[in-house]
């Protein structure tokens, strides 16, 4: 098969879980014999704007071919974004008429659309959908009400995924069960699969693990929708029950950056370790007793398979992926979503509860080890796109 993903943000710059996510599953489908290419936007959350131009327009990565955009847009851009999607469109177009792509695969909401065209009626669309954000009143602008400071940008993303969602894929790539519930509420499509994103197990089992500390870990972006300060605030507290309690904070940064590094200079017990390595944060998570995951709206969640690989239960609130994640690897807990008192109670029992935590350990790791390998997830994925190739008659 020939296959292509249609990203925002792609390699070198990996600034969540779901650009890690796009990236192996993309090796992977590689090494299953598969031509494999991606089209994205030249610039990311964590780029340096002089760095851009030093990217090449094309390369072959790990067996991928990248094919970047030559205009930058900054993420969340609304009208700087216009000429760098009209590119993807245009070189997706190109190779399509050329007979070098089988399937489209765009990323979330934004490429959908140039994808979407340059496809129609010729190949068949398959969007990597992690989670929805439609939500609630107003035709789902609730879910979009905190989204940005600019209320133009917020319409702009309310309408944006309003209109990308509905549209007649063939299909949709979903992380969990509580995703595809969400999809099923707005778009379409009755074709929706669920793809969970994997770990690299053996490289993660071959990092030296350290001993054990009071301290909690928090992995993420900032942004608002992810809660780090009900995180810090839980810490804070927890911390008459648990003097020696530490907390860790691995991000990119984001909008809440300023925050935290307030947090960091009133708290020694506060370290903020900023674009680590995937060895170092490996090496966090193992010296770590518990993971916190305190955001509002998530698809899966691969941080928490990355925690219970390392051997890290992990704390989250109720919302429906976390639900789901707890429920199927038996690794962690699930507190009232806002109840800062329950984090702080649920950081206490996980440390001081020794049978009760070594069974989450136990349980966690091995469902892990069993279930989440991306080998698997590619063939997976390979066994429904060359079904969708075939219902499509090419």
């Amino acid at each position: 098969m020939k296959i292509v993903f249609v990203c925002d943000v792609f390699y070198p710059y990996f600034d969540g879980g779901g650009v890690i996510e796009v990236f192996e599953k993309a090796k992977n489908l590689v090494k299953l014999g598969h031509k494999v290419i991606v089209i994205c936007n030249r610039n990311a959350i964590s780029a340096n704007k002089s760095d851009l131009f030093k990217l090449k327009d094309k390369e072959i990565v790990e067996g991928i071919e990248i094919h970047r955009t030559n205009r930058p847009y900054t993420y969340g851009a609304v009208l700087s974004s216009i000429p760098a999607l009209f590119q993807m469109y245009k070189i997706l177009k190109n190779l399509i008429e050329n007979d070098e792509i089988d399937v489209c695969i765009p990323v979330q909401n934004r490429p959908c659309i140039p994808t979407y065209l340059a496809a129609r009626n010729r190949k068949p669309c398959v969007p990597q959908w992690f989670h929805t954000t439609l939500k609630g009143r107003l035709l789902g602008f609730q879910g979009w009400k905190n989204y940005d400071k600019s209320i133009f940008r917020r319409i702009f993303a309310w309408l944006l995924e309003s209109y990308v969602i509905r549209l007649p894929y063939e299909g949709f790539f979903t992380p969990s069960k509580s995703s595809k519930d969400d999809l099923l509420k707005y778009s379409k499509s009755d074709k929706i699969y669920i793809i969970p994103p994997g770990i690299n197990w053996e490289y993660i089992n071959n990092i030296e693990t350290p001993k054990k500390k009071n301290q909690v870990i928090w992995v993420g972006r900032f942004e608002k929708q992810k809660n780090i300060t009900h995180t810090i605030k839980a810490v804070i507290q927890a911390r008459k029950r648990i003097k020696d309690l530490k907390l860790v904070i691995v991000s990119i940064g984001g909008i809440e950056e300023d925050k935290v590094v307030e947090f960091t200079q009133e708290y020694d017990f506060i370290k903020y370790y900023k674009s680590v390595s995937d060895e170092e944060k490996y090496r966090l998570f193992k010296e770590s007793k518990v993971l916190m995951h305190t955001g509002s709206k998530e698809g899966f969640g691969i941080v928490l398979m990355e925690g219970l690989a390392c051997g890290v239960p992990f704390l989250a609130y109720d919302i429906p992926a976390m639900k789901e994640a707890a429920e199927n690897t038996k690794g962690g807990i699930t507190v009232p979503y806002g109840d800062i008192n329950s984090l702080v109670h649920g950081i206490v029992d996980l440390h001081l509860d020794d049978d009760f935590y070594d069974n989450l350990v136990c349980t966690g790791r091995k469902y892990v080890k069993e279930n989440y390998s991306w080998v698997r997830i590619a063939e997976s994925m390979e066994k429904i796109l060359k079904q969708i190739i075939k219902d499509k008659g090419i």
